[in-house]
């Protein structure tokens, strides 16, 4: 048994099949023809072919029927080596790092850890600068929480000149704001958005006095270079989120996607849930099509989660989860595998800093999940950094 197809040999095939290929030999050469790898291997073609034709070209040389089976199983192991699909990237370069920024009672739902409702911080309360310090919006209280790379508390920033309305007592849900924090690489400067609306942000110092406010922005994000875009990239802004330039889209599935530093754009199949192959295609400024190609077998896109500073794009794909970086020509780099954590059973929101570290912050579902008997619940996020 090789994977999941099966090869029967006979005890002496030259007495049962002379004069000919017997069956095992084909079957052979049909399963080394369904490994497609080594053939997309240019370096590799070469020693595809020779294995391929030596498994006929033995046959009729050899009429010994137990030299021959020795000979065979030599090629059959050497088939093995080179044509199973090894991916040419290498597994687990990245190691998960939990960081606990507090605990709390899920019972009482009670203020926990520094006196904030972890139960309520929301995945976009959450950003991190490129020095991997963390910053916890608290809304209730209008402060953010600095925290270092351990969960040690650095300090607190206080937002009181931020308009933090709540308009959900009067409109029920339609009037609950999720409101949304960002930070600048350098940490200098803090992005939340204020005045009871989703997309309405203001521009502060990192000790809480007010730059800039009223900027109409749809799903902010930092990007490298300490510029942040927009509308899933169709807009580019610098650090005072001053316009730097607007892209034109003709279409409204790749305001979903991710644009690289040259305005190249990738989407995955994610309208095609029958599919069982990961897909990647990419668009150059011009929106042509550079190349359409399957990055991944046997599982299911689920999410693009960033760029880093090399172009180098990071999706998360299902069967199992996983997350994939890949380059800029849609090669698998790395291919990162997610703990068997409750944490990672919610919607996870995942976002890629420029060195390639990874950070997580849990849904709503994760903050509780520790066990049912215990009360105690732990907000945390995770790190996957580079070995």
């Amino acid at each position: 048994m090789i994977g999941t197809h099966s090869i029967s040999i006979p005890s002496n095939p030259a007495s049962r099949y002379p004069g000919y290929a017997p069956r095992y030999v084909t079957q052979l050469i049909s399963l080394c023809n369904k490994f497609t790898f080594i053939k997309k291997q240019p370096a590799l073609a070469v020693l595809y072919r020779l294995y391929k034709r030596s498994l006929i070209a033995i046959w009729r040389l050899t009429f010994e029927g137990s030299i021959m089976l020795t000979i065979l199983k030599v090629v059959m192991i050497a088939c093995i080596l080179l044509a199973t699909p090894s991916p040419n990237f290498a597994l687990e370069t990245y190691l998960p790092k939990k960081v606990v920024l507090g605990k709390y009672d899920k019972l009482t739902r009670s203020f926990g850890t520094y006196n904030v409702p972890w139960i309520d911080v929301r995945a976009t309360h959450v950003a991190v600068d490129d020095h991997r310090n963390i910053y916890v919006l608290d809304r209730q209280s209008k402060r953010v929480l600095l925290f270092s790379q351990q969960g040690k508390l650095i300090k607190e920033i206080n937002l009181s000149a931020v308009d933090f309305s709540d308009k959900s007592d009067e409109l029920g849900d339609e009037g609950y704001i999720e409101y949304q924090l960002e930070v600048s690489s350098d940490g200098k400067f803090i992005y939340v958005t204020e005045g009871g609306k989703e997309n309405n942000w203001a521009v502060l110092h990192n000790n809480g006095s007010i730059i800039k406010r009223n900027i109409s922005l749809k799903w902010l994000k930092r990007k490298c270079g300490d510029r942040f875009e927009a509308d899933s990239g169709a807009i580019e802004v610098d650090n005072k989120l001053n316009l730097i330039k607007k892209l034109d889209f003709i279409d409204e599935k790749e305001k979903r996607r991710v644009i690289d530093s040259e305005d190249n754009v990738y989407y995955l199949n994610l309208d095609d849930r029958s599919s069982n192959k990961v897909i990647l295609t990419k668009l150059d400024v011009n929106r042509k099509q550079i190349f359409r190609k399957v990055v991944l077998n046997y599982s299911k896109p689920l999410v693009f989660i960033g760029i880093d500073g090399k172009n180098n794009i990071y999706m998360v794909v299902d069967s199992p989860r996983n997350i994939l970086k890949v380059n800029s020509d849609g090669t698998i780099q790395d291919k990162i595998a997610i703990p068997a954590d409750p944490f990672f059973k919610g919607w996870n929101k995942c976002k890629v800093l420029c060195d390639g570290t990874i950070f997580c912050t849990p849904d709503y579902s994760a903050l509780w999940h520790a066990n049912k008997e215990n009360p105690i619940g732990e907000y945390l996020i995770y790190f996957f950094e580079k070995k």
